[in-house]
C-alpha cells in the first residue's frame, strides 16, 4: 500500500472509478447489447415461371396451378401484387403442399375472359412476395370470338348416311381381306383397350431407315421387334403411364414428344429452341426429366403430365448440370454440378426445394439404391457409398469408377473403370 494517508487513498480510488466509467462510455462497452443473429433472407422461386393459358374463346374460364418454393431463409409473411389495377386473373389462397413444411405453397391462377376483347394477346404478371422479396410469374393468354356450338335437329337423311358410313368403316376391311400389318402399332380404329402395352423386359431403340430414325420396341429374346411407325431418338418408356417420350425434329432444334400407347396418339410437349437430351421418367410415370440447354447453361427441365406444365429447376445452383437421376419415390433428384475443374453431387426436391450438397470432393454420377436410402458416387480414387443424406461415407473400390448401377435387390454393383 503506497498510501500512508487514508484520505489520499480514498481520493485516488474515486478518481480511478471515474476514469473507468469514462472509458466505458467512450468505448461503448457500458451499453448493453442484444445478441445479434444473422438472418438469411428468403429466396422465392416459382414453378413454372410462366403460365400460358393458350387460346380461349371470349367468355371462357380457365385455371392453372402455380407453386411457390423458397431456397433461402425462413419467411414470416407472404403477399402478392398484380401488374394491373383491374386484373382479368385472380390468385387463389395458397395452401401448403406438405402439411409439415411451410413450403412449397400451391396456388391456382384463374382467368375470366368475359371482360377481354376477342382476337387479342394479353400479357400480365403476378408477384408473390416473401418478406418483401418478390418472384414474378408471367401470365399469357390469347382470345378469339365466341363461337356457339351448332344446334338444331339433324335430318333423318344425314342420320342414315352416318350409320351407313359407320357400317362401311367396320366391315369393309374384312370384305376386302386387307389386314393391317401386325408389326405396326395402329394410330386409328383403336378399341377401348390399349393398342400395345409396355413390359419390363422390353427395350426401345431407333433404326435408321433412309433419312429418318424409326422407333422400335423389342423383347430381350429373339422375337421380331415391333415397329412403332414414327421417327424419334432417345426414346424412354414408362410402364406406370404406358407412354413413350422421345426427341424428334431438325438438328439443333429437337422437341420432346409423347406417344400414348393406350390411345395411339402423339402429343408435342416442348416448343422452345433449347437443346434437350437425357430423357428420364420418374418411377411413378407422372413426370419426365431431361437436360435443357448446352454447356455451362445446362439445367434440369421437368414436364408434369398431371398438370401439362413444363418448368426448369430454379436458381443458379442448378446451372451447369452434368447428370441427374430420379429417386425411387419420384420426389427427389440427384445431380452433378461443376465447381471449377471438379464436380459435386447434390440432392434437390422435385419442386426445387430441400437443396443439399452431398459430396465435398470431386465426384459424379450419383445413383440411388432401390430403396432410396443409399447412393453411389464415382471418383478418380474409386467408388463410394453414402447415405441419401450425405452421411456414412464408405469407399468400395480403389480404381476410377464410371457407368455404375445397383442390382434390383441392392446386393450387387456393376461399374466400368
Amino acid at each position: 500500500d503506497r498510501f500512508r494517508n487514508q484520505d489520499d487513498k480514498a481520493y485516488a480510488e474515486e478518481k480511478l472509478k471515474e476514469i473507468n466509467i469514462a472509458f466505458q462510455v467512450l468505448s461503448g462497452s457500458s451499453i448493453r447489447r442484444e445478441p445479434f443473429e444473422a438472418r438469411v433472407a428468403p429466396q422465392p422461386v416459382a414453378y413454372p415461371p410462366q403460365l400460358d393459358f393458350g387460346t380461349l374463346q371470349v367468355g371462357q374460364r380457365a385455371k392453372l396451378k402455380l407453386q411457390i418454393g423458397n431456397l433461402g431463409g425462413p419467411a414470416e409473411s407472404v403477399g402478392y401484387a398484380y401488374s394491373c389495377s383491374n386484373p382479368w386473373f385472380q390468385l387463389s389462397k395458397g395452401t401448403r403442399a406438405r402439411a409439415d413444411q411451410p413450403f412449397p405453397i400451391d396456388f391456382e391462377v384463374a382467368i375470366d375472359t368475359r371482360r377481354l376483347q376477342p382476337e387479342q394477346s394479353y400479357r400480365e404478371w403476378v408477384e408473390i412476395v416473401l418478406d418483401g422479396i418478390p418472384v414474378r410469374v408471367e401470365l399469357l393468354a390469347k382470345t378469339v370470338a365466341y363461337r356457339p356450338a351448332l344446334q338444331g335437329p339433324i335430318t333423318w337423311r344425314w342420320s342414315v348416311a352416318g350409320v351407313l358410313l359407320l357400317i362401311a368403316a367396320l366391315f369393309l376391311p374384312s370384305f376386302m381381306r386387307v389386314p393391317l400389318p401386325s408389326n405396326i402399332l395402329p394410330g386409328a380404329l383403336l378399341s377401348a383397350r390399349p393398342a400395345y402395352e409396355l413390359r419390363s423386359n422390353e427395350m426401345l431403340f431407333s433404326v435408321n431407315e433412309g433419312e429418318s430414325a424409326i422407333l422400335y420396341v423389342g423383347l430381350d429374346d429373339a422375337s421380331t421387334p415391333r415397329r412403332l411407325g414414327f421417327s424419334g431418338e432417345e426414346a424412354v418408356g414408362t410402364q406406370a403411364g404406358q407412354s413413350i417420350a422421345y426427341l424428334d425434329g431438325t438438328p439443333g432444334s429437337k422437341q420432346i414428344y409423347l406417344f400414348d400407347l393406350a390411345k395411339g396418339q402423339t402429343k408435342q410437349l416442348t416448343r422452345d429452341s433449347a437443346q434437350k437430351r437425357d430423357l428420364a421418367w420418374s418411377a411413378d410415370g407422372s413426370r419426365l426429366g431431361y437436360l435443357l440447354g448446352d454447356g455451362d447453361a445446362l439445367r434440369i427441365g421437368i414436364y408434369d403430365l398431371r398438370t401439362s406444365q413444363e418448368y426448369v429447376l430454379p436458381g443458379e445452383v442448378s446451372a451447369g448440370v452434368e447428370h441427374f437421376a430420379w429417386s425411387p419415390d419420384s420426389q427427389s433428384l440427384l445431380f452433378d454440378l461443376r465447381q471449377g475443374d471438379e464436380q459435386r453431387v447434390y440432392r434437390m426436391g422435385v419442386h426445387g426445394d430441400e437443396l443439399r450438397q452431398l459430396t465435398h470432393f470431386d465426384s459424379w454420377a450419383g445413383v440411388w439404391s432401390a430403396d432410396g436410402t443409399q447412393i453411389l458416387v464415382g471418383t478418380e480414387n474409386g467408388l463410394y457409398r453414402l447415405s441419401s443424406t450425405g452421411q456414412q461415407l464408405h469407399q468400395l473400390t480403389t480404381v476410377p469408377a464410371h457407368s455404375f448401377s445397383w442390382s434390383t435387390d441392392g446386393q450387387w454393383i456393376a461399374y466400368t473403370t
